[in-house]
């Protein structure tokens, strides 16, 4: 989640707001890129759709060089990443924020089949909500709610307790999300690297965002050095094309080869004499290298998801149990075994408990650990 705060500026040294353009799970540049900040720190602003404080009128454009954040020298399409520069106002008001991107992305050319790609641009309109903080707070990660989110919750009560303590214990509680799950809930970029099994199909261990090359070691002492064109792969990120239940790719990340038994009623001219079929990951010892954003994103209208609201409210009920500091026992052990009360009787002062905790169980507490266990990443079978 994005924590901004007055003065902060945004830009390639500080990409707080960036833009990721995915197209098939490909990491592809942005024919156009604009964007708009929008207030919503009050239910009148939010309700009128926002109050738009940058620029004064109008989209701001993003060039699409100077913007560009490209830290993947392999990637042939070039961009992929965008920075929205923008100043936080040193009086800026305290709250939730929208940006509002309008994008229209780029669609590669095949260089494989002898027609060219038809389909149109994907392009379209989203917002992102994050925050604005009075002053400048460091801000452990990861942490999966807002600040003004957690208060909001929180309610009446809370006025005292402050931004610094907050971020604490949402950070403290994504980082138990994370411990128990074993997966992260956002988009980060990563450099992964896996052993070919001369299988035309490559399993990864994260769910995909967005690929921005592949490559492969032809020698012991060449890192890399063949790079594979994106266009002869398919990628497994369906969950991100649409919302919907099925074909989720989340567990069971992978990229494949394009045979040509695919391709019934499509004219293939092979290149140098190669056919679709003899292409495979050869057997390898982390010979294969895959850059792009991988995480366990949820569609939300932006080519790259956002971190599932489930989650989102179980890091908030997790960071409750643990906002009350270590030496208040009383109200430590108020928030986190309240769950156990079975029934309370007023006048008598007569309480029943259920059983604590067993083995297996992580925090005991059903709301939290049923929402936890849906997310759980699957048991491995074998090794990478």
């Amino acid at each position: 989640m994005i924590t901004l705060h007055r003065g902060e500026v945004v830009n390639l040294a500080n990409p707080a707001l960036r833009f990721l353009g995915q197209s098939q799970g490909q990491l592809v540049g942005a024919q156009s890129l604009a964007f708009r900040i929008l207030d919503v720190t009050s239910e009148a602003n939010e309700n009128a759709g926002g109050v738009q404080i940058y620029p004064s009128s109008g989209l701001h454009t993003v060039d699409l060089s100077a913007d560009a954040i490209n830290a993947d020298p392999n990637n042939a399409q070039g961009g992929g990443d965008y920075v929205a520069r923008w100043t936080v106002p040193s009086d800026a008001k305290v709250g939730r924020y929208q940006i509002e991107w309008t994008y229209v992305l780029t669609v590669p050319a095949s260089s494989t089949f002898t027609s060219v790609n038809t389909e149109p641009a994907p392009q379209g309109t989203f917002r992102k909500t994050f925050e604005v903080l009075a002053t400048h707070v460091a801000q452990p990660l990861p942490r999966y709610s807002l600040v003004a989110d957690f208060r909001e919750q929180i309610g009446c009560g809370c006025e005292d307790v402050s931004d610094r303590r907050l971020l604490q214990v949402l950070a403290l509680a994504s980082a138990m999300v994370e411990r128990v799950t074993g997966r992260y809930f956002e988009e980060r970029p990563a450099f992964l690297r896996f052993g070919g099994t001369s299988n035309r199909k490559l399993l990864l261990v994260d769910p995909i965002v967005a690929v921005s090359s592949v490559a492969i070691d032809t020698q012991p002492t060449q890192q890399g050095d063949l790079a594979i064109e994106l266009d002869l792969l398919r990628i497994f990120n369906r969950h991100l094309s649409q919302r919907m239940c099925q074909h989720d790719d989340r567990n069971n990340p992978k990229i494949e080869f394009v045979h040509s038994d695919d391709l019934y009623g499509v004219r293939f001219v092979p290149f140098r004499g190669i056919s679709l079929r003899s292409l495979a990951f050869p057997i390898g010892v982390q010979n294969i290298h895959v850059r792009g954003y991988f995480g366990f994103t949820e569609y939300d209208g932006s080519p790259w998801g956002e971190t599932p609201l489930l989650i989102q409210h179980v890091t908030r009920l997790i960071a409750m149990r643990e906002l009350p500091k270590l030496g208040n026992r009383d109200e430590r052990e108020d928030a986190q075994w309240r769950w156990r009360v079975t029934s309370d009787k007023a006048k008598d002062v007569s309480v029943d408990m259920a059983d604590p905790r067993k083995w297996g169980e992580w925090f005991g507490d059903p709301e939290i650990d049923s929402i936890l266990a849906s997310f759980v990443r699957p048991p491995a079978i074998g090794a990478v």
